[in-house]
C-alpha cells in the first residue's frame, strides 16, 4: 500500500463498546470476545477516528514516557495482533487526518498494549439468531407492529400509517 498506513475496523463482523475506558470488542463471525487495556482503547479510538498508524505513533509518544523506537514497535505488534484476529483491516485508501487526537497530557510510562482474547463464550456466541438474518439486521421490527414515531428503525410504521389501515373485526 503506498502513502500512509491505515486501518478501520472489521465492520460489520466486529462490535465494540467501551465501557468506563474498558474497550470489548466482540468478533461475531467467529464467536471471540475480546478487551484490551486503557492504552488499547485509546489507540482504538484513534482508528474508529481515521487516524494513520503514523499519527498513533507520533500520539502515544507524545501522551507516554519511553524510548520511540519501544513505542513504534509496541504500537505495531498491538495493530499487528488487532490485525490477525481480524477486528481491524486495512483500509481501502489512506484516512484522512481524524483530526486532532487528544491532548499532549504525559499519561504515564509506555507498556505495550494488552489483547485479551476470550473463547469460552464461542458455542453460544454462534448459536445467537443474529447470524442467521438478512441484511436488514436483528431484530427486525415486524410491519404490523405499533412502533411509537420516534423509532429508531426506519422501516418502522408510524402510528398514522397504521390509523388509515383498514380495522378488522374482532365479533
Amino acid at each position: 500500500m503506498a502513502g500512509p498506513e491505515a486501518f478501520r475496523v472489521n465492520s460489520p463482523h466486529v462490535i465494540f463498546e467501551n465501557i468506563e475506558g474498558e474497550l470489548v470488542m466482540i468478533h461475531m463471525a467467529k464467536g471471540s470476545y475480546y478487551s484490551t487495556d486503557a492504552l488499547g482503547a485509546r489507540l482504538w479510538g484513534l482508528i474508529v477516528a481515521g487516524h494513520r498508524v503514523d499519527e498513533m505513533r507520533e500520539w502515544v509518544g507524545a501522551s507516554y514516557h519511553g524510548d520511540s523506537a519501544e513505542i513504534a514497535r509496541g504500537v505495531q505488534a498491538f495493530l499487528a495482533e488487532l490485525q490477525a484476529e481480524e477486528l481491524i483491516v486495512r483500509a481501502e485508501r489512506p484516512a484522512a487526518n481524524g483530526g486532532p487526537p487528544a491532548e499532549n497530557v504525559k499519561l504515564g510510562d509506555f507498556a505495550v498494549p494488552v489483547l485479551n482474547k476470550y473463547r469460552d463464550m464461542e458455542d453460544m456466541l454462534m448459536l445467537d439468531p443474529i447470524h442467521e438474518v438478512e441484511e436488514t439486521g436483528w431484530p427486525a421490527p415486524k410491519p404490523a407492529e405499533l412502533v411509537p414515531e420516534a423509532s429508531a428503525w426506519p422501516s418502522a410504521p408510524t402510528p398514522q400509517a397504521q390509523d388509515s389501515a383498514p380495522a378488522s373485526s374482532t365479533d
